[in-house]
């Protein structure tokens, strides 16, 4: 009788022991790091476990491959997700996102496991993170300290002036014996002197020129091409159009442009000039206003 008890003893301890191992070896803890991709081996059927920390979220779960099952779940107050590749040999990777701010990134790779066959071994079935929470609590201050400083380069970041504003820097600091003359014809989108900057209706710096369409009315629908008039030969330019201010600028300076509407026998086209006069010619013209002096009416 005694032998019997110590035997059946024996094979108790026996199988508490390969319990305690099997429940060990199901389990696998990574130390959590936002730069690390650990690996995770799923075996083929079976479900495979990812606890995250405690109190946080998942909010988008993302799996690269179609033969790979996903879900995310809680477990009380705990993020759970479960995968379960279809077939092995499969490796894709999967990124949780979460309230908390963490980024998970795993690599998953998948396996044939036969439980029947002694030379095939399980993989923990279970994984779950580790954190060092004043490694976590720095990062999140290094992670607001970026935040803060990108919105005070934003703000400080000077903003780009309108092409409005370009124009009118252009015409203000053009010479007063410079203008540019345009055809009166057609009327409709013959370019427009503003009186803020002294009537001209295009102007130039050193880079560019811009042309005033029309303010009034609608936006228009049909829109001048704009091409160099160069000694009658006509020349792509590369310019924009910007149409809350109807303007055009011109990455160029030349000294005609035309603007064209239509094809065939339908094309109409306007010119706008440059046009360069000397003190005494302004002066005759002024006393005089003769019509000759009024240059660009064409």
């Amino acid at each position: 009788m005694n032998y019997i008890k110590r035997t059946l003893l024996a094979f108790a301890f026996i199988a508490m022991s390969h319990t305690v191992a099997s429940a060990d070896q199901s389990m696998r803890i990574i130390q959590y790091h936002p730069d690390d991709q650990p690996t995770i081996s799923c075996a083929t059927g079976l479900l495979c476990e990812i606890r995250l920390a405690k109190g946080e979220r998942i909010t988008n779960p993302w799996i690269a491959a179609p033969l790979w099952a996903g879900a995310a779940g809680m477990a009380g107050d705990t993020p759970i997700f479960m995968v379960k590749p279809e077939t092995g040999g499969l490796v894709t990777n999967l990124v949780l996102a979460t309230d908390s701010g963490r980024d998970y990134h795993i690599m998953l790779v998948s396996y044939d496991y036969n439980p029947r066959d002694p030379n095939s071994h399980l993989q923990p079935l279970y994984t779950s993170f580790a954190y060092d929470d004043e490694q976590w609590a720095r990062m999140k201050s290094d992670r607001e300290r970026m935040r803060r400083e990108r919105r005070r380069a934003q703000r400080a970041k000077p903003r780009l002036p309108t092409v409005a504003q370009q124009m009118d820097a252009a015409c203000a600091a053009m010479p007063s014996n410079e203008q540019y003359g345009t055809d009166v014809n057609p009327r409709q989108f013959r370019p427009e002197g503003l009186a803020t900057r002294g009537g001209r209706p295009a102007c130039h710096n050193q880079y560019a020129t811009y042309i005033q369409m029309p303010l009034g009315g609608p936006n228009p629908t049909d829109i001048p091409a704009l091409v160099e008039n160069a000694n009658g030969t006509r020349r792509i330019v590369n310019y924009t159009y910007d149409a809350a201010s109807r303007i055009f600028k011109v990455d160029d300076v030349a000294s005609e442009y035309l603007l064209t509407t239509g094809q065939g026998k339908h094309t109409m086209a306007l010119r706008v000039q440059w046009q360069v006069q000397n003190h005494d010619d302004a002066s005759a013209c002024k006393r005089k206003k003769s019509r000759a002096c009024a240059r660009g009416s064409r």
